[in-house]
């Protein structure tokens, strides 16, 4: 009876061990390191990854087309294999299996600005995809899981308000590269770009340039004085101080100012002009002594 039981036990731990295969994965070297199954080639990011245990047992589950892949995230770059070509048992990954990019960038220029609208497609070994481009965009598409290698970058946009000839052109990409993410840099001819704020700022041809900073300078100063209004009672007060501090002088020195002024030759008060020496008065304007008037026969 205990030997069935034991031969029981053993059977199903066998059963579930076929049910549930796992294959050991051996990485190339320590890092940040991920992995997910995904049964189609991604063309948008993936969230439900997992990290690598101490054991780096990653549960065997071939169906279809699934992939296993392995990323390693400080080059952005993948190691991808299909669950089919995994048996129970080990997978010894190694540099070079890392052939797969997760993200790359497609920026697309049109004139001094990056272009408004399009659609970008990229194609490598695994697939082609197409991005559109619209403002918010700023002229940038994204492309997720690419595989390294040659690729080709094709531009389709209007111009002048018709269909320009599109633009293509091919690039390489590699494993080892100085940023996780690659951008390619593409230049069209004819279309709009999109408006940014320092193209905004720029003066139109022919448009003197405001100088903004002198002057908000000069708002802030007028700003932070007092109102014109208090400037021109402050002037009033000043004037009415110095007239009053005068008249209270020539108050107490009325002699001696009107003598300077005598001397300077302006009349003062009780005062009329020197006619000056040899002045003749004029009698052009004296009325003639009344004469009397005398009648004939009188006595």
């Amino acid at each position: 009876m205990r030997r069935a039981l034991v031969f029981a036990s053993f059977l199903l731990l066998s059963i579930s061990a076929l049910a549930h295969p796992e294959v050991k994965v051996k990485l190339p070297k320590d890092g940040d390191f991920s992995w997910f199954v995904s049964t189609k080639w991604p063309t948008s990011p993936v969230s439900n990854t997992n990290k690598f245990d101490a054991k780096s047992m990653v549960p065997l589950e071939a169906k279809g087309d699934a992939r296993l892949f392995i990323l390693d995230a400080k080059t952005g770059n993948l190691a991808v294999k299909p669950m089919s070509e995994l048996s129970i048992g080990l997978w010894v990954v190694s540099e070079t299996d890392f052939n797969t990019i997760e993200q790359v960038k497609v920026a697309v220029s049109a004139g001094a600005g990056p272009l408004e609208a399009g659609a970008v497609s990229l194609k490598d070994a695994a697939a082609e995809r197409t991005e559109p481009l619209d403002p918010s965009a700023k002229g940038e598409a994204t492309f997720w899981y690419v595989k390294t290698g040659e690729v080709n970058v094709t531009v389709k946009y209007r111009a002048d308000g018709k269909t320009a000839e599109p633009v293509r052109q091919v690039f390489s990409l590699l494993p080892t590269r100085d940023e996780p993410i690659p951008i390619l840099n593409v230049a069209v001819a004819g279309g709009t770009s999109v408006k940014t704020e320092k193209a905004a700022d720029a003066p139109a041809a022919g448009e003197k340039k405001e100088d903004k900073p002198e002057k908000a300078k000069d708002e802030k100063a007028r700003e932070s004085g007092p109102p014109a209004f208090v400037n021109s009672l402050i002037g009033i007060a000043v004037l009415g101080g110095l007239g009053y501090a005068g008249f209270r002088y020539y108050q107490g020195n009325k002699s001696k100012v009107d003598n300077i002024l005598k001397q300077a030759g302006v009349p003062t008060a009780g005062t009329s002009p020197d006619p000056g020496a040899g002045a003749v008065p004029s009698t052009a304007n004296r009325a003639e002594p009344m004469q009397p008037i005398i009648l004939s026969g009188a006595t």
